[in-house]
């Protein structure tokens, strides 16, 4: 019996420390936006303005093939989107093609769904 209570006495406080660290690394990663959904409207978008507008923006050299302000251009060109961005940025589109391809999320129901091009 004196066994069973200095373990319960050691693994108790280990136990609520080991708690306190996983609840500190969620908030970190929620925090980082890690657990965030990316959607094409609220964060690939913006990427592909930051780093791609003189071509692929309304006026550029390549825009009639490759509109990048459209979310189906983006969904056609996949991994190939990547032929140019590095870091950050290569890792955010990389993870929006491992979730689907979302086109924009709907927070309103607490659910992340594909939206379909219109046409």
């Amino acid at each position: 019996m004196l066994g069973l209570t200095i373990i319960i006495v050691v693994m108790l406080p280990l136990s609520i420390s080991l708690q306190t660290i996983v609840r500190q690394e969620q908030t970190k990663a929620e925090n980082a936006g890690l657990t965030k959904t990316i959607a094409y409207k609220d964060s690939i978008a913006p990427v592909l303005k930051k780093n791609c507008s003189p071509c692929h923006s309304e006026g550029g050299k390549i825009f009639d093939t490759y509109p990048f302000d459209r979310y189906e251009t983006a969904q056609m060109l996949g991994k190939r989107l990547n032929t140019r961005l590095k870091g950050n940025d290569a890792s955010l589109v990389d993870r929006w093609i491992k979730e689907g391809m979302l086109e924009t999320t709907q927070d309103s129901t607490s659910t992340h769904q594909r939206t379909r091009p219109q046409g």
